[in-house]
């Protein structure tokens, strides 16, 4: 064996070396890999994979996103003005042109209506937010977050860009930059212990390159398996890989070089020093290491994506110990004694009188000791609150800009709308049929009274508040007040037709008077004949014409009077006509509104099919839609009458005007007969503008006459009408009372019924709703909900998996029965995370205690040493979560552990704690004498090692501390309490104390049996 290392060792170091360089150059670019595969995923059938995969279908060919929020504040107590607000708007009309140079797929602002920028307004009117949505590469959201804000940025306006996915992006950096902040920490750490350890420079550097290159080779392997193979992958996976690296790496090199350096004490021979020191404590490096293999190859098993990620220790761990057990004995063969320069002192192992005290006392009262430490450790076991948080928004420093913008988002709009929970509805069937929009606009309500919530908004809800016109109650009141309308319509119109009868038959008897009148216009032309001649023979007749002046000036004035009579008589007809024709039109109903009432009687029948109240309104309904019609014809013959009777009135007019002419003439006739002969020339003249005035008088009387007989006609026809419509209308005033009656009780009683009549369902404004919450083949739907606490806060996912049983439980008996549910946002992430965390927990650590405990039942020889120790690690844990815990209430503010911190934690200190387990009871197999004697040997010889390489272990932990991400810095403070634990309480006293105890009752079992045996001989 020794011939076989002298040859190889070069070639060892070389291939090593080699390796080392090899891996550096293959490995992949580190943080591009965090940022693209290192995202926390949970199982495909949790609810937020569910509501991803049902999201996909709403715009479905498209592809993914990611959301950024960009939130514009004054940056005080005062308001946008109204100049800001201008500039605002012309910023996202900047970036809006431009979409390809920002890699924007959609933008959501002021820009898309009052209504809009009202939402994305705070209430304090200080804020306002934009919603931009980018193509998906979580590799470059940062740097295209920062281009967007340097193009929109505003003089005088505070801009921060944030929104989950930028928190996720920064929490991701953070985590990287705190693992570059650890190696640098760890690695000073190390050096410095180990050269006060060693007392030489020369081993902690060794350690430090054969611990570098197990390093550097596994991460290139298990990265370039992640980028290849999809191996699982967390912002965890390098820093976890470090520690573990680092620490237990230069824990076993401490237990391996403290052996060659006692080894080589007593023997010149390096080789022979190597081999020795390989076969004793190479063998218990191998078991140590096993153990911890195992217990992080079982992660390998678990179902969430973190706990596999951490498998890849197991790697690490695997390629360590081939290099401890190979490169170590090759330096050791090469640098022998030299590795120690400048000492010149071998006394290898030191003993620890601390530990050969706390075991001597824990074996000699061995039960006491355990039912103490028992005791002490249950208190602080029992602090742990076991309530954990999942709020990543911890996890970031308030100096990322992210954290900034989701806190100015909370401080000033409700809490839950930097991360609003999204409900994904999906049927085989359309649902934009009035009986679904009825049964969404049902869980929309529904979820709107939940207490959990400060708004919903969704298909029939595009803002948030409910559209008063699509609900029945609102509907009713109109339909109750197209009724009354209508009632008042058909009652003016009926009282219209009445007096439009009257009217008619005073038109008939006027008739007569114009007869009268024709009849006395002829005996005034055969008084003007008569005067005529008269006037032939007026020098010798002069005393018959005055006596027929006389005569004609009486009857022109009778003449006279009757024509102003019935002129009157046409005017007041003309005025009667001209109010019937108003109150017709004033009082019409057009076909859309009796339609509407149609549909809206229609859609109450469809509910209430058998209510007769309903049929006698429909029926008057069906009434009513001939009345305009009737309404068209009425007015239409009124038209024509005026028209006729402008005309009678028109040819009296120019009566007038003769009889006026002829009445002067008379006058002046009269006058001039008076006079004697000397006025016969101007009678004469006279004469011939009273024949004149009786030409233009028959004239008219004719004209009269024909439109007087037209109108009798129109008259005779326009009366029957009237007397039909009157009727009709009486029988649907009836129909219209009996509907109104039923319609205002209805009313009250509606206020949710959603009804959206067909002319407003296919109507643009509501496709853009349609457009907005659902899928293009309408089979798939979103509802909105913004939460009145903290998305991302414990009580949050609560109200979301409540959230999820309301409509769950609100489609059982609707026409969405049988949909697909999906729920997505942060608070559901959350809630998944917690469920599968907590189950593949337990899982997972079960699986790693039966694994780990069958490698020590197979070191130790003895099952029962076995699960004491197992004992010892378990209760450990549970002292260090409640101590842990109550650490960073008083020293970080936090009343609680991160979500994760309990499994790294556990982890951490089950693979690696039973590690000191294993160099104890490796030299207990070793040590002579009785049980106790062995245990309190083992303990004194190798107390310093346990000691130093806890203090190593968790310091290289404490090196995590400084990156500022809180899981970073929770999980050291338990870890590190765990280690002290185990190294000054659990190892060196509850262990021996456990052991020594059952080795006790195992030697008095063995006595009782013999004496047994023996009586019975």
């Amino acid at each position: 064996m020794e011939k076989i290392l002298k040859k190889s060792r070069i070639f060892i170091v070389a291939f090593w070396l080699i390796a080392a360089v090899i891996a550096a150059f293959a490995l992949p670019n580190v943080d591009h890999l965090v940022q693209t595969k290192g995202q926390i995923t949970v199982p495909k059938n949790s609810y937020i994979q569910k509501g991803t995969r049902l999201q996909k279908k709403l715009t479905p060919g498209q592809s993914s996103s990611d959301d950024i929020i960009a939130v514009f504040n004054t940056g005080s107590k005062s308001k946008l003005s109204s100049r800001q607000i201008s500039k605002i708007r012309q910023a996202v009309k900047k970036v809006s042109k431009d979409k390809s140079t920002y890699h924007i797929s959609s933008v959501t602002s002021l820009l898309d209506g009052k209504s809009i920028q009202k939402q994305l307004t705070s209430k304090d009117k200080t804020t306002m937010l934009v919603q931009i949505s980018v193509k998906s590469d979580q590799s470059q959201i940062g740097n295209r977050s920062s281009k967007i804000k340097k193009a929109m940025h505003i003089k005088g306006l505070t801009l921060k860009m944030t929104g989950t996915d930028l928190v996720n992006y920064d929490f991701l950096s953070a985590s990287q930059n705190g693992v570059k902040q650890t190696e640098i920490i760890a690695i000073i750490f190390i050096l410095i212990v180990l050269i006060f350890v060693f007392k030489t420079p020369v081993v902690p550097l060794i350690s430090l390159i054969t611990v570098g290159i197990s390093f550097i080779v596994s991460f290139s392997l298990v990265t370039n398996l992640v980028q290849h193979f999809n191996y699982p992958f967390s912002n965890f996976t390098q820093v976890f890989m470090v520690v573990v690296l680092f620490g237990i790496g230069t824990d076993y090199n401490i237990l391996m070089y403290t052996r060659f350096k006692s080894e080589i004490a007593g023997d010149d021979d390096n080789n022979r020093s190597a081999v020795n020191t390989i076969a004793a404590s190479g063998r218990t490096v191998l078991f140590s290491g096993s153990s911890v293999l195992i217990g992080f190859a079982t992660l390998a098993l678990a179902r969430f994506s973190l706990y596999q990620a951490t498998s890849a220790v197991a790697i690490g761990v695997l390629v360590l110990l081939l290099v401890l057990t190979t490169l170590n004995p090759a330096l050791m063969s090469l640098f022998g004694k030299r590795l120690f320069w400048p000492s010149k002192r071998f006394s290898g192992e030191s003993q620890s009188r601390y530990w050969h005290f706390l075991t001597s006392g824990a074996v000699k009262h061995g039960f006491i000791n355990v039912l103490v430490i028992v005791l002490i450790a249950a208190p602080f076991a029992a602090i742990f609150s076991n309530k954990l948080n999942f709020n990543d928004l911890w996890e970031v420093s308030n100096k990322y800009e992210s954290k900034q913008g989701v806190n100015l988002i909370q401080k000033h709009f409700p809490a839950g709308f930097s991360s609003p929970v999204t409900v994904v509805i999906s049927s085989d069937k359309r649902l934009d049929s009035n009986t679904s929009l009825y049964d969404l606009d049902s869980i929309q309500s529904k979820l709107t009274k939940n207490k959990n919530v400060s708004e919903v908004m969704g298909v029939t809800r595009p803002l948030g508040d409910k559209i008063n016109q699509l609900y029945v109650d609102n509907q009713l009141g109109t339909l109750n007040s197209g009724i009354t309308k209508a009632g008042n319509g058909v009652s003016t119109i009926n009282s219209g037709l009445k007096d439009a009868q009257n009217q008619l038959d005073k038109q008939q008897t006027n008739t007569a008077s114009v007869q009268k009148l024709i009849d006395g216009t002829s005996q005034l032309q055969s008084g003007s004949s008569e005067l005529q001649t008269a006037l032939n023979t007026l020098q010798t007749k002069l005393s018959t014409g005055a006596a027929g002046a006389a005569e004609l000036d009486s009857s022109l004035g009778t003449l006279s009077s009757s024509t102003a009579t019935l002129k009157s008589a046409v005017d007041q007809i003309l005025t009667g006509n001209e109010k019937i024709m108003s109150a017709v039109q004033s009082s019409a109903i057009s076909a859309s509104e009796i339609q509407q009432l149609e549909e809206l009687v229609a859609s109450l029948q469809q509910s209430y099919p058998n209510d007769p109240r309903l049929t006698a309104l429909s029926k008057a309904l069906s009434q009513l839609s001939s009345l305009p019609s009737s309404q068209a014809e009425l007015i239409s013959n009124l038209q024509k009458s005026n028209t006729a009777l402008t005309q009678v009135d028109k040819g009296l007019g120019t009566m007038q005007t003769g009889i006026a002419q002829m009445q002067t003439g008379a006058n002046q006739l009269s006058s001039g007969m008076q006079t004697g002969a000397s006025g016969a020339g101007q009678i004469a003249s006279k004469t011939q503008d009273l024949t004149k005035g009786l030409a233009q008088v028959q004239s008219g009387q004719q004209e009269m006459k024909t439109a007087l007989n037209q109108l009798i006609s129109k008259s005779k026809e326009l009366k029957t009408g009237l007397g039909k419509a009157s009727d009709g209308l009486n029988q649907v005033s009836d129909g219209l009372d009996q509907g109104q009656s039923y319609v205002s009780q209805l009313i009250g009683n509606a206020s949710d019924w959603l009804n959206i009549p067909n002319s407003v369902l296919r109507s643009k404004t509501f496709k853009q709703s349609l457009d907005q919450y659902m899928s293009p083949d309408r089979k798939t739907t979103k509802i909105t909900v913004i939460l009145k606490m903290d998305p991302f806060s414990h009580s949050a996912m609560s109200a979301t998996n409540n959230l999820r049983k309301v409509v769950s439980h609100s489609l059982q008996g609707t026409s969405l029965a049988g949909s697909k549910i999906g729920i997505t946002g942060t608070s559901m992430k959350n809630y998944d995370l917690q469920q599968i965390s907590t189950s593949d927990f337990l899982r997972t650590a079960i699986i790693m205690l039966i694994g780990i405990t069958i490698v020590l039942s197979f070191i130790t020889h003895s099952t029962l040493h076995a699960f004491m120790i197992i004992a010892s690690l378990a209760g450990t844990y549970f002292a260090s979560l409640g101590i842990g815990e109550k650490i960073s209430q008083i020293f970080l503010g936090r009343d609680m552990l991160s979500w994760n911190v309990p499994f790294f934690s556990f982890i951490m200190l089950v693979a690696l704690g039973v590690d000191y387990s294993i160099f104890v009871m490796r030299r207990f197999d070793e040590e002579r004498g009785t049980t106790k004697e062995r245990l309190v040997a083992a303990s004194t010889h190798l107390g310093s090692v346990v000691i130093s390489a806890a203090v190593i272990l968790g310091g290289t932990f404490a090196s995590m501390i400084p990156s500022g991400i809180l899981t970073l810095v929770q999980v050291p403070i338990v870890v590190i309490v765990g280690l002290v634990i185990l190294a000054f309480v659990a190892i060196p006293m509850f262990v021996p104390a456990g052991i020594s105890d059952i080795e006790w009752l195992l030697m008095k079992h063995v006595d009782a049996t013999k004496r047994a045996a023996h009586k019975k001989d």
